[in-house]
């Protein structure tokens, strides 16, 4: 079906040109056909003038002129998707994905299928009303890897047609519906009680803490009325966060994970379907996370590290939703069996308590002085507090490596464990500074081909002997 050129659907050009560009086309419309139905020559000024004034309202020249200069590119605008619409087309080519565009400047990329690492198919709420369907393609490239590579839309069909077609000229062979075997489905109520136990609790309490203080101090110092004024956006800040929650809900719905021999297959969402596919050979980096309320029930999740998977509108790249830690282990022995650390845990070393008491003392030093302005006796109770929260950090890092994996952990109210194959770390540093370095310990640091902001991970502080041990294992 592919291997002649094709278009894209046509109403990526709705796409492109936004809902706004959408309005303002009917509002034009709407404006020429009450021009054209007066009667008037169309090639007279009166013509021209009577479309400016019934949209613009004013019959002033000046803001006609402009009028006109700004309706001239908005017309442009879409007149310029179609033609690009047009002239762009893509179709596989043996071994090949190849795209052109033929505009002013002639664009043609080819793509080997061997390189492709992730498939996904997404429908968001326009799509799903006319019919169609997206599908993005992300390559194994650390200059993209924050980016969708190539995104194609098709009629619903089509696009399922060339997911197929894509992964059986990758694998050489059909991925058929058939041969799919469903790994784990998880009902709408395990959806529910995922988005709401992995609420950010800390971070509300956090700032729910800064904002008392503040308006108790604006009270009792400056003497203003804050609470009056604060209550409006309040409420507008608590029906946002619901909102917020109502949408991740719908995306969570119906997520489920699917296998056949090679690859992983990930589809969730009610109003905007996403289906994300994947070899298991591509994922780069494993991390397990348990956020503090999920842990009152004994709760975790895992996401993987895949190029184009998550990195789309900065999305979650998750390969499970919330469930006890046995079942997670089953998930993952099917779709992440290599990353299984069994080596011994290490704590963090000792030297890791300075780092962790100068990076909370100094959040919690400022929130004592603030504090301070309130009531006198919280200031060494938030001191206290700080240094607490800095010894427990401490006691949760912790790292393990075996002759295959390296792992750390870290946090101890939401905490994460992170799993890597040496073969897939492309840097790894030894950050020190002027006083850790006489106790020859520093931070150990790597880099992964993944999204932007998995790509990056400062571990734990260890000492050098242990970082030359894992480094040797990396550069083999």
């Amino acid at each position: 079906m592919f291997s002649k050129p094709t278009r894209n659907h046509i109403s990526i050009v709705l796409e492109q040109i936004g809902a706004a560009g959408v309005v303002v086309l009917t509002f034009a419309y709407s404006a020429v056909y009450e021009a054209f139905t007066s009667g008037q020559n169309i090639f007279s000024k009166q013509f021209w003038l009577r479309l400016v004034y019934s949209v613009v309202g004013s019959q002033n020249e000046t803001v006609a002129v402009i009028f006109g200069v700004a309706a001239v590119f908005v017309v442009l605008i879409p007149l310029w998707s179609l033609i690009r619409w047009y002239k762009t087309c893509f179709y596989i080519d043996g071994e090949h994905l190849v795209c052109e565009r033929n505009t002013l400047m002639k664009k043609s990329s080819r793509l080997p299928l061997s390189s492709i690492a992730t498939v996904n198919l997404e429908r968001n709420i326009f799509e799903r009303i006319v019919g169609t369907a997206k599908i993005k393609l992300d390559i194994n490239s650390a200059a993209t890897a924050s980016q969708t590579d190539f995104t194609f839309v098709l009629s619903l069909e089509k696009a399922k047609a060339l997911e197929a077609a894509l992964l059986s000229a990758k694998t050489k062979e059909q991925t058929a519906a058939e041969n799919k075997e469903t790994v784990f489905a998880f009902t709408n109520a395990q959806a529910v009680r995922h988005v709401i136990l992995s609420q950010p609790v800390v971070q509300y309490v956090g700032i729910g803490a800064l904002a008392v203080i503040g308006m108790i101090f604006d009270e009792k110092v400056l003497g203003g009325d804050t609470f009056t004024r604060i209550v409006p956006v309040l409420g507008l800040s608590v029906f946002g966060w619901l909102a917020k929650i109502v949408m991740q809900i719908m995306s969570a719905c119906q997520f489920k994970i699917e296998r056949d021999e090679n690859s992983i297959f990930i589809s969730s969402g009610l109003l905007r379907k996403k289906n994300y596919s994947f070899e298991k050979e591509k994922i780069n980096a494993l991390t397990v996370r348990r956020p503090v309320l999920a842990r009152l029930f004994g709760l975790a999740f895992a996401e993987v590290a895949v190029i184009g998977l998550g990195n789309d509108k900065k999305e979650t790249p998750q390969i499970s939703l919330l469930v006890k830690e046995n079942e997670l282990k089953k998930i993952l022995a099917v779709c992440a069996s290599d990353f299984n650390c069994t080596g011994e845990r290490m704590p963090e070393h000792k030297t890791g308590l300075i780092a962790a008491m100068a990076k909370y003392l100094l959040g919690f030093g400022v929130l004592s002085v603030a504090a301070a302005f309130v009531w006198l006796p919280l200031c060494p109770v938030i001191i206290l507090l700080g240094a607490l929260f800095a010894v427990f950090s401490h006691k949760a890092k912790a790292l393990c490596a075996d002759e295959n994996i390296f792992s750390y952990s870290q946090g101890f109210l939401s905490q994460k464990t992170c799993f890597f194959k040496y073969s897939d770390i492309q840097t790894l540093r030894f950050s020190t500074n002027s006083l850790m370095k006489r106790f020859g310990t520093g931070r150990i640091t790597l880099s992964i081909l993944s999204h932007s902001s998995m790509s990056i991970h400062n571990t734990v502080w260890a000492a050098n002997s242990e970082f030359v041990k894992i480094s040797q294992i990396v550069t083999k």
